[in-house]
C-alpha cells in the first residue's frame, strides 16, 4: 500500500491543489499588505499546519455533500474541515492512494455556501 503507518496510525499523503495555493498567496498578500509580513506568514503557516492535521485524521471533518445538500464531485465525497475560525478546506479522500487532495479553501466570512450551491 501506499502510506505511511507509524505509531499504529495510517498515514495519508496531503495534496494541496493550485487554486488552493492560489488562495493562500492571495490570503498572505493581503494581509502583508493591511497588517505586516510577519502576520501574513503567520497565518499561511497556521493554515499549512491545520491542513497538515489531515495527514493523520481525514476523516474528521464532515461531509460537505450531505451538508450543504451539493455533490461537487462526481467520483468522491467532497469533505471540509473547519481551520480555527477563519477558513473552511475542502479536500477529497482518495482510500485507495491514501491521498487527501485539498481541493479548496473559504473565507469564514464569505458566502461559501452560495458559491458551492453555484456549481
Amino acid at each position: 500500500m501506499d502510506y505511511k503507518e507509524q505509531d499504529g496510525l495510517k498515514r495519508y499523503r496531503v495534496e494541496i491543489s493550485d487554486t488552493v495555493l492560489k488562495k493562500l498567496a492571495d490570503i498572505e498578500l493581503y494581509i502583508a499588505e493591511n497588517y505586516s509580513k510577519i502576520s501574513a506568514k503567520n497565518k499561511v503557516t497556521e493554515i499549512f499546519d491545520a491542513l497538515s492535521g489531515l495527514e493523520i485524521f481525514p476523516h474528521g471533518g464532515f461531509s460537505v455533500d450531505e451538508r450543504f445538500g451539493v455533490r461537487l464531485d462526481d467520483t468522491w465525497e467532497t469533505r471540509g474541515v473547519p481551520l480555527k475560525k477563519d477558513y473552511l478546506a475542502l479536500y477529497l479522500i482518495d482510500e485507495n492512494n491514501s491521498v487527501v487532495v485539498v481541493t479548496d479553501l473559504f473565507s469564514t466570512k464569505s458566502d461559501y455556501i452560495k458559491a458551492l450551491k453555484k456549481d
